[in-house]
């Protein structure tokens, strides 16, 4: 790999083209400020499949690095890649390189803050009629997403001065869960058990069997015993940093890109456990179309599928809406369900009502959650459901 000059905080990346002549499963060595993605360096080549892998390099402070990239394989394969690069330091830096989102159920969202800094001075050591300069800055959204999730930055640009700092929030949005079956995943890791089974049988391996297990815990975590689903996410997003290039006549400010920063964030998207059920599970509670003056009441029951107490507290409605909760819910038991009955007035008006119910589930910590991502600590997800009418007056 060619010599590289990369910026204190940024990250490079290089491809790895690689090429093998039978099916193997295989994963790069961890390094402290060097990483293959994606998946870690984890990965299965088929027979004459080539597959794009890129080394990032993410330093921490100012050095010369060197080091060897290793590839080990299955069958005892080892491969090395020599990589060196030198390190700098960047004008502008962030509170934080990582951050880690708490928990969050799917369609709920959690929201961190941290800040952006020009670390340049308004006047330059030794020279005190040049001033530092103006930095851009411009977040993208991380690449290695799923097209499940969402991470939005807010700002996601701007300008900073000398000496300025700026906060931003990042808001982590999980819209959608891939496995729809908790048996079809417990089935693809009780075959990465057979598999690993078979290595046994054939002879020690200890780097398959790790494999195998780092690959089932990393792409989707189900505790079969809690009931429980999770998912962990680990996103890099780019910071692009811009200098001032030059400024028009009318006042436009003009910027060239200058360098990067990379900022690692850890998401863990949890597959609701707690269900809202009428009949059969449902994600909207449709009253349909009510005439002026008529009611409706509709009985939902909350199913826990875990094997510990969520507390439970709702959202009130609009007072002035057609929607009034007439039972309350404090806690639903592990592995049981409790009723709550939702009316619906059709008002002397034709319009149509959406509103949302929100379910606010707290988790205490208990010994039936060990192994869960909560990390034995008081947790709140939200829960929502939409309410739904049509109401109409006759003519």
């Amino acid at each position: 790999m060619e010599h590289i000059l990369v910026l204190v905080g940024c990250l490079c990346s290089q491809q790895v083209p690689g090429q093998i002549t039978s099916t193997a499963i295989f994963a790069f060595d961890k390094l402290q400020v060097f990483s293959v993605q994606p998946n870690d360096g984890f990965g299965t080549i088929l027979p004459k499949e080539s597959l794009e892998m890129r080394a990032f390099f993410s330093p921490s402070e100012v050095a010369d690095c060197s080091c060897n990239l290793v590839c080990r394989s299955e069958i005892g394969g080892l491969f090395q890649l020599p990589c060196k690069a030198i390190a700098l330091r960047s004008p502008v830096s962030l509170s934080t390189y990582c951050l880690r989102f708490p928990p969050t159920l799917l369609h709920d969202y959690t929201r961190m803050e941290f800040h952006i800094r020009n670390e340049e001075s308004t006047r330059r050591k030794g020279d005190g009629t040049r001033v530092g300069q103006i930095v851009a800055f411009q977040f993208e959204q991380p690449k290695d997403a799923q097209e499940a999730s969402c991470l939005v930055f807010s700002p996601p640009c701007g300008m900073l001065k000398p000496g300025e700092t700026m906060e931003v929030s990042a808001t982590y949005m999980p819209e959608d869960f891939w496995p729809t079956d908790e048996q079809s995943v417990q089935g693809k890791c009780e075959e990465k058990n057979v598999d690993e089974e078979q290595v046994i049988e054939d002879g020690d391996d200890s780097g398959r069997i790790s494999f195998i297990e780092d690959q089932c815990s990393s792409k989707l975590s189900l505790d079969s015993g809690s009931g429980v689903a999770y998912d962990r996410q680990r996103l890099h997003a780019i910071c692009n940093i811009g200098r001032l290039v030059e400024t028009s006549p009318c006042g436009e400010a003009k910027f060239c890109k200058a360098s990067t920063l990379v900022l690692e964030c850890i998401c863990i998207c949890v597959k609701p456990f707690v269900e809202v059920v009428d009949k059969e599970p449902i994600s909207v509670l449709d009253f349909g179309t009510l005439c002026s003056g008529s009611t409706s009441v509709k009985s939902l029951r909350l199913q826990n599928h875990s094997d510990f107490s969520v507390k439970v507290r709702n959202s009130p409605l609009d007072p002035f809406g057609p929607f009034t909760v007439l039972s309350c819910i404090s806690t639903i038991q592990p592995r049981s369900s409790t009723e709550m009955r939702i009316l619906c007035e059709a008002g002397a008006e034709s319009r149509t009502f959406l509103e949302s119910l929100d379910f606010l589930l707290t988790v205490e910590p208990s010994t039936a959650q060990e192994g869960l991502p909560f990390e034995g600590k008081t947790w709140s997800g939200m829960l929502r459901l939409p309410v739904h009418a049509n109401c109409i007056v006759p003519r």
